[in-house]
């Protein structure tokens, strides 16, 4: 929010289920919020939200058509009917769209879940939507863009960029407090040796700790049961199950093969991450020791063995090549 108010843009990535999406819904639908952080700019800020998983095709005809609906759906801009079905000219009518709105209205174009179509677009998508930017009077059009992994090169509109945000999992008060919130929508109480558990279990992961606080609301963990127990319980709920192997097919072939070898245990000498989501659930994984969350852990358990020796070459301070039978990346 304190890029919104200098008017630059910002890339948020994070895994399946961190809450990205709950996060930037709730920054546009609620006033007070833009209140606190935004102060005497909030009343000229209009936050228009773009939710990519409805998208039929995920092409740029397709998010160019859904952006024109909000704009216009929010009241900012008229109508564009029928939106164009040729890309030069959707281009040209979500233009023609965005100077329509009054100069001093600061507009923050949510692009939510942009993963599949960031992959099909190419250069000149982004290239233009710098030029929308430019073309506004006060160039005040600031993008909010939600991955689940990090964006590749941006180009022109790089220059509009902040550094990129990473959202990771929950720490320990705030798991307690997700927690807490979880036991009133649950109707229920959740002891502290109980929450302590969960967050251990779940790695701090906030879909994990939110189907897993439904396991035990639902009866199936018992106090008196061994954490192995536990994890065993929490890896037989589909919810669980779905989003881990959600996590894995988000993860490049390489990263899954550094997680495969990461059962074999850390190398002589090492020592494991402590408590904590995996690295590699936390938006590529890192050369190095790693500790899985026991969800995800199930999941690595179920695939098949490693194809392969994985070499790791470091090319430079924060950089390194890994290799595997499957593919290279950098």
């Amino acid at each position: 929010m304190s890029a919104v108010y200098r008017l630059r843009s910002v890339a948020v990535a994070g895994p399946a289920g961190m809450g990205k999406s709950n996060m930037v819904r709730f920054i546009a639908a609620h006033a007070q919020v833009q209140q606190d952080h935004l102060g005497e700019r909030a009343a000229q800020t209009a936050f228009v939200h773009v939710d990519c998983t409805g998208l039929l095709e995920s092409d740029e005809l397709e998010l160019l058509g859904e952006m024109a609906a909000q704009l216009q759906r929010g009241g900012l801009a008229p109508a564009v009917s029928p939106f164009p079905a040729e890309l030069r000219a959707a281009r040209s009518a979500l233009k023609e769209q965005l100077l329509a709105v009054p100069a001093e209205r600061n507009l923050v174009l949510i692009l939510d879940n942009l993963d599949e179509v960031a992959q099909k677009v190419g250069r000149t998508f982004f290239d233009y939507l710098c030029s929308l930017r430019n073309a506004r009077p006060l160039r005040n059009v600031v993008y909010l863009f939600v991955t689940r992994r990090p964006l590749g090169p941006l180009h022109e509109l790089q220059e509009l960029f902040d550094d990129p945000v990473v959202v990771g999992p929950l720490g320990g008060d705030d798991a307690r407090a997700m927690l807490e919130r979880e036991a009133v929508r649950l109707g229920c109480t959740f002891a502290a040796a109980e929450t302590d558990r969960l967050i251990a279990c779940t790695g701090g992961h906030p879909g994990f700790l939110k189907n897993a606080s439904e396991v035990l609301a639902g009866g199936r963990l018992k106090a008196i049961q061994p954490e192995e127990a536990w994890v065993q319980e929490l890896l037989a709920a589909e919810r669980i199950r779905l989003l881990g192997a959600e996590l894995w097919a988000d993860l490049t072939p390489p990263e899954q093969s550094l997680l495969r070898g990461s059962r074999r245990g850390p190398p002589p000498g090492t020592t494991r991450r402590p408590r904590g989501c995996c690295a590699a659930a936390s938006c590529g994984s890192r050369a190095g020791p790693v500790h899985l969350c026991p969800p995800l852990c199930g999941v690595v358990r179920g695939q098949a063995a490693a194809p392969g020796p994985v070499r790791i070459t470091a090319e430079l301070p924060n950089r390194a090549r890994i290799e595997t039978p499957t593919g290279t990346q950098t």
